[in-house]
């Protein structure tokens, strides 16, 4: 069975076998789906889509993002590190309270990332 799949070479992807998957933007480089969480809740507190104090509810943006909760907790761990999350022991997370002088930078450096 190994020797089958040595011999086929990369398997074809298209957008037509792809449909409605949340993961076919990413066919040249597919990041981990904690990093693709992290993008996408990174993207909806920056353009503030995520208001500052809302809180992020696991099993809600689970269902969302299609994800288990365990690549959300580390999307979150990741955001808290950055400051854009706040997470608080026996209450959950929450989008921190960013002031602009704050978001500027962390805007800039998102923006820089996502054109490399």
């Amino acid at each position: 069975m190994a020797s089958d799949r040595e011999g086929r070479g990369p398997v074809q992807l298209s957008s037509r076998n792809l449909t409605g998957d949340p993961w076919s933007s990413y066919l040249s480089n597919p990041p981990t789906r904690a990093q693709w969480v992290d993008q996408r809740l990174r993207q909806a507190i920056l353009a503030g889509a995520l208001e500052p104090d809302e809180r992020l509810i696991t099993a809600t943006l689970s269902e969302q993002f299609s994800v288990s909760p365990t690549p959300l907790r580390e999307a979150l761990q990741r955001l808290a590190a950055e400051g854009l999350v706040e997470i608080t022991p026996q209450r959950g997370a929450r989008v921190a309270a960013l002031e602009r002088f704050t978001a500027d930078p962390i805007y800039e450096a998102a923006v820089v990332a996502a054109t490399e």
